[in-house]
């Protein structure tokens, strides 16, 4: 393996816990994604092109390698009719899916799903289990992996923030709850947001929690350069998968309810994509609104540099853990108008104007009041000095696992 030294601080710690011999086997169950892609790029010494900043699995491979350890990722990325892929001896990817369904039919399918990773956890023996998948039924783990350590890192809520649980989710938070410290002597929030609900279910005391942020080479630090108010639309992004919770159809109602020279963009995929198209259509709107798909990382940056505002208006049903996105936005000096169901809105500082989550009418008072700053030459400004925690490796999830290893008690 090559080392991408992503966290060159804790080579030293990492050295140490290697001399040691107490982490030689790791179990990883990484979130969606292409994980063996990602890898072949840190491999070669560079980040994923295809992604903005740098990925989660490669801060994991990082510390894997560190440690001189063997990898066992269990991932859904792997093609099919492919069960398993052996990389340099050491690490090994191994296909694994969840079923899927809804309502008692999902809850039986990520049962089903634990089960099988048990049978992993079993058969490889792993001395520390690393995941990021969100499960509903966290309380398993103390069964499925004994003695062995486990740090989640949670990107979502427990629930959503803008409704009440339902009654199934505050029977699986009472569960969670009990056995929280028990089964995970680390885990690493994306956001204070997840902090307050994991406390709020597995008390105030439970130890171990760690705020990760997401990481950015310098190439994404960079501020935008926009010329000031001229005879030009506004230019509104949107950055994100284009689902109906994400609020992208309260995005459109708000620019087509708004009387001003506003161009917008979508950028992303999802299952929405269709009904988005046909609602752009069916509100006359194409010359002003367009879909671009799926971007990859500089292109990412060079449509925040060209752009005046990024919206991201995610709707209160949709459990939002952090949203990227608007980090993205902060690093690129891009203002933000975001719903008051994105934790990351407070981690970001100035520059960002805040809607209620599933109103329209309120993310269009939010645009126009954007619009009429930037149009008067005084735009939101966004926070250096917050945006740049968004380059410090020792703030990112790596960082926290080697901390958090360094405090782990031997068995």
């Amino acid at each position: 393996m090559r080392t991408r030294s992503i966290h060159r601080d804790l080579d030293p710690v990492l050295a140490r816990l290697r001399a040691q011999g107490r982490f030689r086997r790791v179990l990883f169950i990484p979130g969606p994604g292409d994980v063996i892609g990602t890898f072949r790029h840190w491999q070669a010494g560079e980040d994923d092109p295809r992604l903005p900043g740098i990925a989660y699995s490669a801060q994991v491979y990082d510390v894997v390698d560190g440690l001189g350890a063997e990898l066992l990722t269990l991932t859904e990325a792997l093609p099919d009719g492919e069960e398993e892929r052996v990389e340099e001896g050491r690490i090994t990817f191994r296909g694994l899916r969840q079923g899927s369904g809804r309502g008692v039919g999902f809850h039986l399918a990520e049962l089903l799903y634990l089960v099988a990773i048990r049978a992993q956890i079993r058969a490889f023996a792993p001395d520390l289990i690393l995941t990021q998948r969100m499960f509903l039924h966290f309380w398993l783990f103390p069964t499925l992996a004994g003695r062995i350590p486990v740090m989640p890192s949670l990107h979502n809520t427990f629930h959503a923030q803008g409704r009440p649980p339902g009654s199934a989710a505050r029977l699986l938070a009472r569960l969670n709850g009990r056995r929280w410290a028990r089964a995970f002597p680390a885990t690493f929030v994306a956001s204070d947001a997840i902090a307050a609900q994991l406390r709020s279910i597995a008390g105030a005391d439970v130890p171990g929690i760690a705020l990760q942020l997401p990481l950015y080479g310098t190439a994404g630090a960079r501020a935008a350069s926009r010329p000031p108010a001229e005879d030009r639309p506004y230019r509104l992004v949107y950055l994100g998968r284009i689902e109906r919770e994400k609020g992208v159809f309260d995005l459109l109602e708000a620019v087509a309810s708004l009387e001003l020279a506003i161009d917008l963009s979508f950028a992303g995929t999802g299952g929405a994509e269709v009904a988005l198209v046909e609602a752009i259509s069916t509100a006359n709107l194409s010359t002003r609104v367009r879909c671009l798909g799926a971007l990859d990382g500089s292109a990412i940056f060079a449509l925040l540099a060209k752009s005046d505002l990024l919206a991201c208006p995610t709707r209160p049903e949709f459990p939002e853990g952090f949203a990227m996105v608007v980090s993205e936005a902060a690093l690129a000096g891009l203002p933000v108008v975001a719903s008051d169901a994105v934790p990351a809105a407070a981690h970001v500082g100035s520059g960002v104007l805040i809607h209620r989550a599933g109103d329209p009418a309120d993310l269009a008072r939010a645009i126009a009041k954007a619009h009429g700053d930037w149009q008067a030459g005084t735009p939101l400004t966004i926070d250096a000095e917050a945006a740049a925690a968004f380059t410090d490796p020792g703030q990112a999830l790596g960082s926290r696992i080697v901390e958090a290893l360094d405090q782990t008690a031997p068995l």
